[in-house]
């Protein structure tokens, strides 16, 4: 479930980076971040996602097929979508909800096996869900 949310994390990010590029008016230079990021992110974790034995074939073309459709979608149609997709809130609920799966997957395997690696990935994914919860909760001013 952790992997699918990441996975689907990074197809938006690679949607928002090539729609940025086509809007600018700033030439090639504006396809390099999104060159660089589908080469030296996206690509490599697609190819780990289709080679995860773990998963059936079924389940792996699906998300593959639905990161691609997600990032297509994105980059093509951004503005038209429903504004509380676009909105930065939701985009920190969704990489809060997404870490804190992380988390909560790494420290009961690490209850499990003693990793000390997942441990490590297990704190750090809480740490970036607390964070990005942080920023995504409605700020509350205490009264005087």
């Amino acid at each position: 479930m952790g992997m699918i949310g990441l996975y689907l994390g990074f197809s938006s990010a690679l949607g928002l980076f090539i729609w940025y590029a086509r809007r600018r008016s700033a030439g090639r230079i504006s396809w390099l971040v999104p060159a660089v990021y589908a080469l030296l992110i996206y690509l490599p974790i697609s190819l780990y996602l289709a080679r995860f034995f773990a998963w059936s074939m079924q389940l792996r073309l699906g998300v593959l097929a639905a990161g691609g459709l997600l990032w297509v979608t994105i980059a093509l149609l951004f503005p038209r979508l429903p504004p509380p997709l676009r909105s930065p809130l939701f985009g920190r609920q969704y990489l809060s909800l997404t870490m804190l799966i992380v988390a909560s997957w790494c420290l009961t395997y690490w209850l499990r096996d003693q990793e000390p690696s997942l441990l490590v990935l297990g704190l750090a994914a809480c740490t970036a869900s607390l964070s990005a919860l942080r920023d995504a909760l409605p700020k509350y001013e205490m009264p005087a």
